[in-house]
This record gives C-alpha cells, sequence and structure tokens, in this order.
C-alpha cells in the first residue's frame, strides 16, 4: 500500500466517534464543521475546544486536502516527501484526538474541591425553587413544577433536590427516573460521607421497588436504610422503615408481622408529633383489618387517617383514605356509597395531577357501572 492508499484509507468515510461522558458525539474530519458541546456538559478546565477544533479541522485538513487533489492514481509526480508530510500530520491529528478526549473527560470530572462546592450550593434561593415547584406539583401544574424541580439539579449535587425532584417522579408513576434521582442522592452522600442521605436513599429506591412488586429486593433496602438509622438514633427514618416493612408483610400475607411494624411505626410518629405519619400509619393499620375482614375496625383506621389529611390539607392523602373507604363500602355491597367516595379520590387525583391513580380508580367506578347493567339486564 503506497502512501496514497495509507492517507486515503485513514480519511475513509470522515467520521471520527469519540465518547465523552457518555454520549457519543460524530465529528467530521476535514469539512470544517465545528465540534458539537452540546453533549460535552459544562466543560471546565484550561481545555479550549475551539483551539483544539481548530488544529484538527483546519490546519491538518488543508494539507491533506491540498495534497490529495494534487495526486492522481495515473499521474504519481507528488513527490514522496510531501506525502510523508501528509501522513505524519494525519499521526499528529490522531494524538490531537487522543489528547482532546483525555483532556474533555478529565474537564468534565468536578475536583474534590469542586465536589464539595457543588455539595453546598443549596442555597436559599435553591429551597424557594423547591417549596415553590411542590406547591406547583400539588396544584396539579405538572410542567411548572417539573421545570423547577430539574432548575434545582443542574449544575450542582444537591441531595436535597435530587431527593424531592425524586419525589415528584415517583409521585407521578415515573419510577425509572425516579430511581435515578434516587441513586444520585446516594452517590452525592458516597461523596460527602452522609449516612443519613444514605438511609433516605436506601428508603426511597426501597418504595420504587415495592410499588413494582419486587418485594425482597425492596426489603433489603428497608433494611438497609433501618440499620442505618437505628445506629444514628434517627427516629424519624426508624419510623418511615417500620411502616415500609409492615406494607411489606402486607403483601406477603403476614399480618401479624406487618401490624406488628406499623405500631411500632405510629408510636414514635406519636411521639414526635408527626401528623401526616400518623395518618399513613392509621391508613396502613386500616388494610390490616381490611383484608382480615374486620371492616369496621378498618373503617375506624381509614376514618381517623382521612380525618388528619384533611386538617393537614393534604390532596393525596385524602384521595387515598377515600379510595379506601370506598373499598370497604363495595365489600359491603354499599355500591352508591362506594361510586361516591371513588369519584372524589378520582377527581382529587386528577385535579393535583397524578393521572395513573385517578385512572386506576375510574377502572373501578367502570366496574361498578358493568356490575349494575349485568344486575339489571338479570333483573
Amino acid at each position: 500500500m503506497g502512501w496514497l492508499d495509507i492517507i486515503k484509507s485513514i480519511f475513509s468515510g470522515g467520521d471520527t466517534h469519540i465518547q465523552i461522558a457518555g454520549t457519543a458525539r460524530s465529528a467530521k474530519t476535514g469539512d470544517n464543521s465545528e465540534l458539537d458541546q452540546s453533549s460535552f456538559g459544562k466543560v471546565q478546565g484550561d481545555v479550549n475546544i475551539d483551539k483544539r477544533k481548530s488544529a484538527i479541522t483546519e490546519e491538518t485538513a488543508e494539507l491533506v486536502e491540498r495534497t490529495l487533489i494534487a495526486s492522481k492514481p495515473d499521474e504519481p509526480q507528488v513527490p514522496l516527501t510531501e506525502y510523508k508530510a501528509a501522513y505524519q500530520q494525519i499521526v499528529q491529528l490522531e494524538g490531537e484526538k487522543a489528547a482532546l478526549k483525555e483532556q474533555l473527560t478529565a474537564a468534565i470530572q468536578p475536583t474534590p474541591q469542586e465536589n464539595e462546592k457543588l455539595l453546598d450550593e443549596s442555597s436559599p434561593e435553591i429551597q424557594q425553587m423547591l417549596t415553590e415547584a411542590k406547591r406547583l406539583a400539588n396544584d396539579g401544574k405538572l410542567t411548572e413544577a417539573e421545570t423547577l424541580f430539574a432548575r434545582t439539579v443542574v449544575g450542582r449535587r444537591d441531595q436535597n433536590a435530587y431527593n424531592r425532584y425524586g419525589n415528584f417522579l415517583a409521585r407521578v408513576g415515573r419510577l425509572a427516573q425516579a430511581e435515578d434521582m434516587y441513586k444520585s442522592v446516594f452517590d452525592a452522600a458516597e461523596l460527602t460521607d452522609d449516612d443519613t442521605w444514605r438511609a433516605i436513599a436506601y428508603g426511597n429506591l426501597g418504595n420504587i421497588y415495592q410499588t413494582r412488586g419486587e418485594l425482597d429486593k425492596s426489603e433489603q433496602m428497608y433494611h438497609k436504610a433501618m440499620e442505618i438509622d437505628e445506629r444514628l438514633g434517627r427516629q424519624e427514618g426508624m419510623a418511615d422503615q417500620y411502616g415500609n416493612l409492615g406494607l411489606i408483610y402486607w403483601k406477603r400475607g403476614e399480618l401479624d408481622k406487618a401490624e406488628k411494624m406499623l405500631r411500632k411505626s405510629l408510636e414514635i410518629e406519636e411521639r414526635l408529633g408527626q401528623q401526616q405519619g400518623i395518618a399513613i400509619q392509621y391508613g396502613n393499620l386500616g388494610l390490616i383489618y381490611q383484608t382480615r375482614g374486620d371492616l369496621d375496625k378498618a373503617e375506624k383506621m381509614h376514618s381517623i387517617a382521612l380525618e388528619i389529611e384533611k386538617s393537614l390539607g393534604r390532596q393525596e392523602g385524602i384521595a387515598n383514605e377515600y379510595g379506601s373507604l370506598g373499598w370497604i363500602c363495595r365489600t359491603r355491597g354499599e355500591m352508591d356509597k362506594a361510586r361516591e367516595l371513588w369519584t372524589k379520590a378520582r377527581d382529587i387525583f386528577a385535579k393535583i395531577g397524578i393521572a395513573h391513580m385517578a385512572d386506576m380508580i375510574q377502572s373501578w367506578l367502570d366496574e361498578l357501572d358493568k356490575s349494575d347493567k349485568k344486575q339489571s339486564d338479570d333483573g
């Protein structure tokens, strides 16, 4: 193979793929096109992409293009020295690309000092954005809420922002994205060796796996969180994990074990005066009694939970309890009352933008309608 063939083979196709921080971009070599920086993120350090691009796409390309145009296979009058010079430039080009890749990769990795700064950037402005995002989400303005949540995590590693964004995503049923946010919480906690946030991340990941029906994996996460919370003496976290484990045991049919966990959680929540936690555990105990067939006791638990949720103005909790009370009425054969409660629950979920829950309850209402129609036809 001659020098001309070597040059042609190296430039065949013209595409060079550079993997930068998980994103593959294609940069044309020799057409003076701009390198697309959009996939590189915020490049820090001393790397000057424009100068590198200039060296790669202008000087080298111009020399090689001039050499290739001047030469023809049937007229090999170009001196060998020019081919050698062109080839040397190509070798240099390959070295430039390799160096560029290394420097870009290093540049987008924050230094330990930068990591510490990023982790400390939970400013009052960010907290205000998170509060406003939560308000918008509660009002069902999901697009506006997510815009704010996303802004709180761009360019920083704020565990609270990651966690709040993850809670929002989980609430609207986007479990894969919520899982990614909770893993970001864990990664940030690893950087700062923060056990509290590790426990929170484990607990929330457990919630994701429980929702997916991966009960063993979920239980493993809850136990990891519990171990940390117990070591730290973190009562709020322990209450959360007792409650979460109670739901795992309930779903497995281990009702006595489930009730024991839920009552431990309720005891802590009452001692801490956490009204939302108290309401949640009363509601969960209602599920236990409902599963046992003790509808009167179940109704009492859900009614207590509903009153607390109303006092807090927590619409999601109110809708959950309407849904549970509707099932008790359905089981008793009180179809009109069940329909009334489920309609209230559906409308609240729809209003606050939790569409997957509104759809589920609508399916219950549809089943009621079918049952009523069948009875009418049979009668």
